[in-house]
């Protein structure tokens, strides 16, 4: 099995309260040319434990031959981690991100840790397949990382993909 380390990181993610207003500065400010922007999403989100529905609009901005990549998140339905975190006066750096294959495997290792484990996604469509991430606060370091599984799909059978 591969070491977290491996992985690299695959983001680092920023909460923002408006999209376009930062994916303008972004480009204007640091030349950043490169933008995928990913149409809003309903996903299945655990916040704390508590089930609710999260749609985010988000922009994936591309640095260095996509060497290092940037998540832009604007929450748009009320309620859970990414909204709150903005009713809080947040916005900016948020989390790093490690994209892995193994991802109930991760989740357990850091439960074992004894890590927070406070949010909890599980997603899938056709244009990004099946995928689930948590984010995890690491009360040493003072970070929030996500744990996030590489997307996957369905095979003819019903069956995800490896």
């Amino acid at each position: 099995m591969k070491e977290l380390i491996e992985y690299g990181i695959d983001h680092v993610g920023f909460i923002v309260p408006d999209l376009d207003k930062a994916v303008a500065h972004m480009k204007a400010h640091y030349g950043i040319r490169d933008v995928a922007t990913l149409s809003p999403y309903l996903e299945t989100c655990w916040t704390n434990g508590n089930p609710h529905p999260q749609q985010c609009r988000c922009a994936i901005l591309s640095l260095a031959g996509n060497q290092c990549r940037i998540e832009l998140l604007e929450p748009v339905t009320e309620g859970g981690y990414h909204w709150d975190y903005i009713q809080r006066g947040g916005s900016g750096f948020n989390h790093i991100c490690f994209k892995v294959h193994d991802f109930a495997h991760w989740r357990d290792y850091f439960r074992g840790k004894g890590d927070d484990i406070f949010f909890e996604y599980e997603a899938e469509d056709e244009e990004n397949g099946y995928r689930r991430c948590m984010y995890a606060r690491d009360g040493v370091m003072d970070l929030i990382y996500e744990i996030k599984e590489i997307n996957r799909y369905r095979n003819p059978d019903g069956t995800l993909q490896d």
